[in-house]
């Protein structure tokens, strides 16, 4: 869907595989799924926000999406800076929206 809407798409397998992409590609917005193997999603959210990922802009746009959504994981995940929340199956026209405009106002849980 993404790429029939003229987006260019990276897929990261892991959390650690996401950091070796985020530092040889430029990289304008993350989409990020809850059960992303690896190292805690959180704490990678948290890594961008603090400016400790040096390739990559503490600004950028953290969409996070989720099929299982509880109110303490909302919670955490904006405590960490996620900007935008999904629950699955996500909404596509809502999604291409946020990517265009970089919504950062919209929380759906």
């Amino acid at each position: 869907m993404l790429r029939q809407n003229g987006f260019q798409t990276i897929t990261a397998a892991s959390v650690e595989n996401a950091l070796v992409i985020i530092f040889n590609e430029k990289i304008d917005v993350l989409i990020i799924e809850v059960k992303l193997p690896g190292n805690s999603f959180l704490t990678f959210c948290q890594s961008i926000r603090n400016g400790e990922i040096e390739s990559i802009p503490p600004d950028i746009l953290i969409i996070v999406c989720s099929g299982i959504w509880e109110n303490m994981q909302n919670a955490l995940c904006r405590e960490a800076g996620v900007d935008v929340f999904f629950y699955k199956p996500l909404d596509a026209e809502l999604l291409l929206d946020c990517l265009k405009t970089k919504n950062r106002s919209l929380h759906i849980t």
